[in-house]
């Protein structure tokens, strides 16, 4: 005589969502792969040209950094000046 099936008890259940949880993983990391290759293929060129891009750019941004430090120090230049020059103004004033 057939037995009717049985619906899965608790062990059983874990052990089908690991099995599930598994599988997800294994997609996924297929998954990411290949958009890491698809993206690198992308970007263009090997390590070595990505690399020397990388440092052009860095290049870049260091010279706008030093401008921008030259013109900080300028301002700061034409503020003292500036200082010095109300200074001897006042002291101008309270000779009188």
């Amino acid at each position: 005589m057939l037995m009717p099936l049985q619906v899965p008890g608790g062990p059983e259940l874990l052990i089908i969502a690991l099995n599930l949880l598994f599988g997800i993983a294994i997609l996924l990391a297929v998954i990411g792969g290949f958009y890491y290759f698809v993206d690198r293929t992308k970007s263009g060129g090997s390590m070595d040209e990505r690399f020397d891009r990388v440092e052009r750019e860095v290049g870049g941004v260091q010279a706008r950094v030093d401008d921008l430090d030259d013109r900080v120090t300028e301002l700061e230049d034409l503020q003292n000046r500036v200082e010095e020059l109300e200074r001897a103004v006042g002291v101008g004033e309270n000779r009188e």
